[in-house]
């Protein structure tokens, strides 16, 4: 069995570009019937379940990344893909397991106890492998075509956060994003986090009670109404259409002022009831679309869970802003990022961070102190240059232009809920709140590159690169930072714009100026007499 599982990883560590070894293993559904019964039953043997262990992150790894972070072209490797996502989600499935979860936990608060002097260097890399499997669990995406579920029923994702709330992983989670022997890891913590969250928003996990509350009822029933106010007006349209003469009084008809290229009037061999159902384009060729020059779709992903589920991670929320856990791995993962100890794609978490916890922060019970390592200018000026760079780089790296797009989408999100975060301050009736905003908004309102960003990004908006959302958002921006202007403006204040000033000529001519033509003159007129009184030898 020992040798078993170290061939198995030899096999995966030595795959081929088709993944061959993989999709086999997936294929024999080894995790599931043979890999964690033996990680549930055979834990206490360190070495065995190492090997577990290495064989779970192994398995389990995202298929993104196994073809460089870009869904395949080509045919032959898009129907990989597509088996090596089929098998992570039989994968996500298989770990619904309770047993399987608190093993696991176990581990890890084993782990975590162990003082620092005490941890050797095999313990930290096992603490990096359970996290690494727990992110490439919860990081398989949804397939709603296959699970077929709605809003307030139980999806497949719903099911694996509650075996992690019963295992109690989320304290663990919780306790490993603040302590200091564990900084190492807050990336990845707070990428778990993101994965664990994906499905939710923040204002809807703040306002989620254990009794549905009139205002979800109320917009139920709009939506209701406005889906049968829909559907009655497609069958409206489709009666229409359907011709008022039995089918074999059928012939030619004459369509008025619209000539055919004789030039005589134009004929059609079937009844039309409407006007745009007449058109000459219907058998031409249609124009291809080059397959980089077609829109960006970026769907919107949320959906509503079950009320228990928004609960436990209401709680997990809550716990996570009021201990001062946020504040503190917000700047870990910030000088992370900073110091370069991250990969390129862990700024993504931070922006996500920082827009999820800050809405979650206004709708549920709002105080500046649970979010005050984000609430600054500074941080106002490192999403306003990750925006840039971002523009930049969509006009540079054209071959991953989705890839930057999503990234700029989100820095966009994290800058106006930096604006949303500043209204609310100046709705608090602590005083040193609203002092706070001010001196906030004097920064942002003055400096023409914070006054400038939603107007540039406006003007630079392309459909090819960036979504509808990503604009939608941008126009909500513009608009909140246009109103706070106009009331912080209002308030008896003046905001001076500094520009650039035009040099004029000056008509007056200076004494040195004057004093030096006059001796340029002299030396002139000595050269030309000195000349004339010469004699040529």
């Amino acid at each position: 069995m020992y040798l078993c599982m170290k061939d198995l990883i030899l096999y995966l560590r030595r795959d081929d570009d088709d993944h061959s070894a993989r999709r086999l293993l997936g294929q024999a559904q080894v995790l599931g019937r043979d890999l964690l019964p033996l990680f549930k039953y055979n834990h206490k043997e360190p070495k065995l379940w190492d090997l577990g262990l290495r064989l779970l992150v192994n398995l389990t790894h995202p298929a993104l990344l196994l073809y460089d972070e870009e869904v395949p072209k080509n045919k032959k490797y898009l129907n990989y893909y597509n088996q090596l996502l089929g098998y992570l989600r039989t994968y996500k499935e298989d770990f619904v397991d309770k047993v399987v979860w608190k093993i696991l936990a176990e581990k890890l608060r084993q782990l975590l106890n162990l003082e620092w002097d005490k941890r050797m260097e095999h313990d930290r890399i096992t603490i990096e492998r359970i996290l690494i499997v727990i992110r490439n669990i919860l990081h398989v995406p949804a397939d709603p075509s296959e699970e077929r579920r709605a809003d307030d029923d139980t999806s497949l994702h719903d099911r694996i956060l509650m075996v992690m709330h019963i295992s109690g992983f989320e304290d663990l989670l919780l306790y490993a994003a603040v302590s200091e022997t564990t900084q190492e890891f807050s990336v990845l913590i707070l990428e778990i986090m993101s994965w664990m969250l994906r499905e939710q928003t923040g204002e809807q996990l703040a306002k989620t009670q254990l009794a549905r509350n009139e205002d979800d009822k109320i917009k139920d029933e709009r939506e209701l109404v406005r889906m049968r106010e829909k559907e009655a007006v497609l069958k409206t349209i489709q009666l229409q259409k359907l011709p008022t003469r039995h089918s074999r009084f059928g012939g030619t008809f004459v369509v008025r002022d619209m000539k055919a290229p004789s030039g005589r009037d134009l004929l059609c061999h079937k009844p039309i009831t409407s006007v745009t159902d007449l058109s000459l384009d219907s058998t031409k060729k249609r124009k291809r679309v080059a397959s980089n020059r077609k829109p960006i779709n970026d769907e919107d992903s949320t959906r509503r869970s079950t009320i228990p589920i928004r609960i436990i991670l209401k709680d997990f929320c809550t716990s996570f802003l009021v201990d001062g856990t946020y504040n503190q791995m917000m700047s870990f993962v910030k000088d992370g990022i900073v110091r370069g100890r991250t990969e390129d794609n862990d700024e993504t978490y931070y922006l996500w961070g920082m827009k999820f916890f800050m809405e979650f922060n206004r709708h549920h019970q709002f105080s500046v102190s649970y979010v005050s390592e984000t609430m600054s200018t500074s941080t106002f000026h490192y999403v306003q240059t990750l925006l840039d760079r971002y523009q930049g780089m969509m006009v540079t790296d054209k071959e991953k232009i989705p890839f930057w797009s999503r990234r700029a989408h989100m820095a966009l999100k994290a800058y106006q809920e930096l604006l949303f975060s500043l209204l609310w301050m100046d709705r608090d009736e602590d005083e040193s709140v609203k002092e706070s905003s001010r001196v906030i908004k004097s920064n942002v309102f003055y400096l023409p590159e914070y006054r400038e960003l939603c107007h540039g990004l406006l003007n630079t908006y392309d459909p090819v690169k960036l979504s509808k959302l990503y604009l939608k958002d941008l126009i909500e921006t513009n608009h909140l930072f246009l109103k706070m202007l106009e009331d912080y403006s209002s308030q008896n204040r003046r905001i001076m714009i500094k520009g650039k000033g035009k040099r004029k000529k000056s008509t007056k001519v200076s004494n040195d100026r004057i004093l030096i033509d006059e001796v340029l003159y002299y030396c002139t007129t000595v050269v030309v007499e000195d000349r004339d009184n010469s004699i040529i030898l």
